[in-house]
């Protein structure tokens, strides 16, 4: 099977975001709708979010969660896949490392959601790769949409937020994403942009697994639902790796080296980076992760607390 595009079986896929547009025009006129809704600032009640190398999934009545979102997008690409008959929406944010088996565990994780309910299609959004210099974000890109096309079910691509539609240029011909997150509200599946002021617990933590985390500890879903856990997996980084960076380096120079697109971060990403990378120095993966084992969190009063 492959990745349906407009209700057409393609022969051969896009190469990238400008080819989809060009065979697709209709791509480009549903992401217009997209960026006409107005941007939300999420509360972190019932929140589940998403951070860069991870994913989840959530059905309708899950009592924990009202919204499951990500945001600091720039070349990444936050995927959303929805089963049509269950409702059930995941959620992830890929950032080119270990595409394929993100995918196919995404696929695998949204499947299990939904065996009770035999009809119903899955359903892809794509909403980020914004027209960088680099063109890294094309990478992104041509490697999510193989690995949706390469997985033997059918998947029907029904919004793609990608490219040039998602890119506007400031004053000094900068380009920059128009929006650089999303949020789903799971009993109805709306989508709107969106951005987290709280992004969840332990976000400095998470953070460090796409930096640091080998390639087989990225891409980790965080939500049990059966547990109704939030749970970080366990990963390795080194402590003393960034002692000489966090505590004097300039945010210009934290942006070079921390991201892919430095020119076109979110105001508050040096910020973050530097906490991250305070983190680092401060704690041992060996004492955040006391016998190799992850951290849990549960629901309580609409906030997520550590579990005793």
């Amino acid at each position: 099977m492959v990745l349906i595009l407009n209700g057409i079986s393609p022969t051969n896929l896009p190469q990238d975001t400008q080819s989809l547009y060009n065979d697709y025009p209709v791509y480009a006129k549903t992401a217009g709708d997209l960026l006409a809704i107005p941007s939300r600032v999420i509360e972190p009640n019932k929140l589940l979010y998403v951070g860069q190398s991870e994913f989840a999934a959530v059905l309708p009545h899950d009592p924990n969660v009202d919204i499951i979102g990500s945001d600091a997008a720039t070349t990444c690409i936050i995927i959303v896949l929805r089963h049509s008959g269950s409702g059930a929406v995941a959620l992830g944010h890929f950032d080119g490392s270990e595409t394929k088996e993100g995918v196919v565990a995404v696929i695998q994780k949204l499947r299990g959601l939904s065996l009770a309910r035999s009809e119903g299609r899955l359903e892809l959004q794509l909403i980020g790769a914004y027209e960088n210099e680099s063109s890294s974000s094309e990478e992104v890109f041509r490697g999510i949409i193989q690995a949706f096309h390469e997985y033997p079910d059918g998947i029907h691509l029904t919004l793609a937020c990608v490219g040039k539609v998602i890119t506007i240029y400031d004053d000094k011909k900068v380009p920059k994403p128009i929006i650089y997150g999303i949020g789903i509200r799971v009993k109805s599946g709306e989508m709107f942009p969106a951005t987290y002021p709280d992004k969840g617990p332990e976000q400095h933590l998470r953070s460090i697994r796409s930096i640091e985390a080998l390639p087989s500890q990225r891409m980790v879903d965080i939500y049990d639902n059966e547990s109704g856990f939030l749970k970080i997996q366990p990963f390795h980084y080194e402590p003393w790796a960034h002692r000489s960076c966090w505590s004097n380096r300039t945010d210009e120079a934290l942006l070079q080296r921390y991201s892919t697109s430095p020119m076109a971060e979110p105001p508050d990403m040096a910020h973050n980076i530097r906490n991250m990378l305070k983190f680092i120095h401060e704690h041992s993966a060996r004492d955040v992760f006391k016998d190799n084992k992850p951290l849990l969190f549960r629901m309580h009063s609409g906030l997520w607390e550590p579990l005793d």
